[in-house]
């Protein structure tokens, strides 16, 4: 499996953010992604940056979030990669 930054299109340094204030752990991004998520101690969603995963499932993963949790950032200028165009987060 590729990783976020061989897949063609994707930027070069993907990561996932997940709010636990948002996440409910109903482990959705688990069934889309499951190497790039996994539990914490308390049942919430974690990014795991070194796993097996593609961003097209990183980002099936932050659109089937039933609880919108999942930010995706890219980049050294950390753009958010979202539906509409891309946000700078400072």
């Amino acid at each position: 499996m590729r990783t976020a930054a061989q897949d063609a299109g994707a930027p070069d340094e993907v990561r996932a953010i997940v709010d636990h204030d948002l996440c409910a752990g109903v482990t959705q991004c688990l069934r889309m992604a499951p190497g790039a998520f996994q539990l914490d101690e308390d049942q919430l969603s974690v990014f795991a940056p070194s796993g097996p995963w593609t961003f097209e499932q990183l980002a099936a993963a932050r659109d089937n979030c039933p609880m919108a949790a999942i930010i995706l950032l890219a980049g050294p200028g950390r753009a958010t990669l979202q539906d509409p165009p891309l946000r700078y987060t400072e």
